[in-house]
């Protein structure tokens, strides 16, 4: 988005910048809504994350960037599965949820006892 998205916004605001004018801003409408119209659309389409975005587009100081962090979402995403199968019931799993009880001890018709929940933002 800051790669693409970001100039697009700015040229968007010199657009309605060279509209309000108040003794021309009439006459350079006629120029100004059309560029914005056309920097208005690749500003969509990069926030709209699941069209893909050439390479061509981006600058070239930008693409080992880009590389990298489709690189890291993936070694994530690789590393989160391995954990998932070597602790099924991990707090990964369970979105972070602490059970005391067991499915074992509820079948057996112990009393679940309750989970001790931490208020969000709590480092201890």
């Amino acid at each position: 988005m800051s790669v693409l998205g970001a100039p697009m916004i700015g040229v968007m605001c010199l657009c309605f910048a060279a509209i309000v004018l108040p003794a021309v801003g009439k006459h350079l409408a006629f120029v100004a809504v059309p560029i914005g119209v056309l920097c208005f659309i690749p500003l969509i389409i990069c926030r709209l994350s699941f069209i893909p975005i050439p390479d061509a587009v981006y600058p070239k100081w930008a693409r080992p960037i880009r590389h990298a962090d489709e690189q890291s979402v993936k070694d994530a995403d690789a590393w989160l599965r391995a954990h998932r199968q070597r602790h099924p019931e991990s707090a990964l799993r369970t979105g972070g949820r602490r059970t005391v009880a067991g499915p074992r001890a509820l079948s057996a018709g112990a009393a679940p006892a309750p989970a001790r929940h931490r208020p969000r933002g709590s480092c201890r």
